[in-house]
């Protein structure tokens, strides 16, 4: 699954997501999330996928029991608990999906496909992959925030205002510096070399021919 272009899974899952999305098929639903739930489980370790199946289930009753209580009462039960049970498998199925991908696909590598084979901005693509780097310093800071305060005896709660407010300071900062930083390595949308080349194999073509062929034949 790890070898399978980003791209490609992505066009896949965006187009399984929109026929699941327009259907009320209980058959496709609980197909689609059970093979996908069942990757999911190789792609990531028992912690991981224990968290995880955890909050798909909890939504998933959320979803059946929100479906069961506010369905029409003019309906049969029969009909109500179908209705109920569609929006359940529904969920599980896109949280499935979603799930697949993500544990299969690190970011840096969707960028650099979405790059060559979608022809994505070099300074958008370049831009998220910087942005997402940033992410751990700003963690960091927030650490260091909530410690100065602690030090001084005072409270520092994460949605606080004057948390929030040197965290937003230095993040303006810090994008300044990347964009400078970035321009003056000469970043622009001109052609570049790649140091990993994604390309689309025939397994890619067997990968996306048989999720849609599956897709088209549970859909009849």
């Amino acid at each position: 699954m790890r070898k399978i272009n980003p791209t490609i899974k992505l066009i896949i899952g965006t187009l399984i997501t929109l026929i699941i999305a327009f259907q009320q098929n209980l058959v496709l639903n609980v197909t689609i999330a059970v093979l996908t739930l069942l990757i999911t489980l190789t792609l990531l370790s028992p912690k991981q996928n224990a968290f995880a199946f955890t909050l798909v289930a909890l939504t998933a009753v959320g979803i059946y029991f929100t479906g069961l209580n506010f369905k029409s009462t003019a309906v049969s039960p029969a009909a109500r608990q179908l209705y109920a049970l569609q929006l359940a498998s529904r969920d599980v199925a896109f949280a499935g999906l979603g799930l697949t991908f993500s544990a299969s696909t690190k970011l840096p590598d969707f960028i650099h496909s979405l790059q060559q084979q979608l022809h994505l901005s070099n300074r958008f693509a370049y831009g998220i992959l910087a942005s997402f780097h940033m992410l751990p310093l700003i963690r960091n800071e927030v650490a260091n925030i909530r410690y100065s305060f602690y030090a001084r005896g005072l409270s520092a709660n994460l949605l606080s205002p004057r948390t929030l407010m040197p965290i937003l300071v230095k993040s303006i900062r810090w994008s300044e510096s990347l964009a400078l930083a970035m321009e003056s390595k000469g970043l622009d949308n001109s052609p570049r070399t790649q140091t990993i080349v994604f390309t689309i194999h025939w397994y890619d073509w067997c990968y996306a021919i048989s999720w849609l062929t599956l897709t088209y034949l549970l859909s009849i």
